[in-house]
């Protein structure tokens, strides 16, 4: 298992040094895949908070090094009370809380097996 992860850790890291174009296309696809699961958990009361949801690809850490990230967040200053605490008044059938932790941590494995793929498809091009 671990020969698993290693080889996929390298896969990642060689992805993000020589194509972080293609790792930040791969992040922002699976950001927006994000965004619309987290809606569908999202409690609603006014919509605000659903609408507020929002993904952000950045390609280039502070120190200007090649590094890619995604980043899901709400906009909407009561989100993280709304997130973090059960719901005591669910007003729609799929509202829960960690509405955006649930969908981010399902698509991990996606974005893992979509990265190593794609530097599979390099290498082998």
């Amino acid at each position: 298992m671990s020969s698993d992860f290693e080889t996929a850790r390298e896969s990642i890291e060689r992805m993000v040094r020589n194509h972080p174009e293609n790792v930040a296309r791969i992040l922002a696809n699976h950001g927006g895949k994000i965004e619309t699961r987290a809606a569908v958990l999202t409690p609603v009361d006014t919509g605000l908070l659903m609408r507020a949801t929002q993904y952000h690809v950045s390609s280039i850490d502070a120190y200007g090094h090649g590094e890619v990230s995604l980043t899901v967040e709400n906009r909407m200053v009561y989100a993280h009370y709304q997130h973090e605490n059960k719901l005591n008044h669910p007003n729609k059938p799929t509202a829960r809380d960690h509405f955006i932790s649930i969908p981010f941590e399902k698509e991990v494995p996606a974005i893992i097996d979509d990265i190593v793929q794609t530097d599979i498809k390099e290498a082998t091009q």
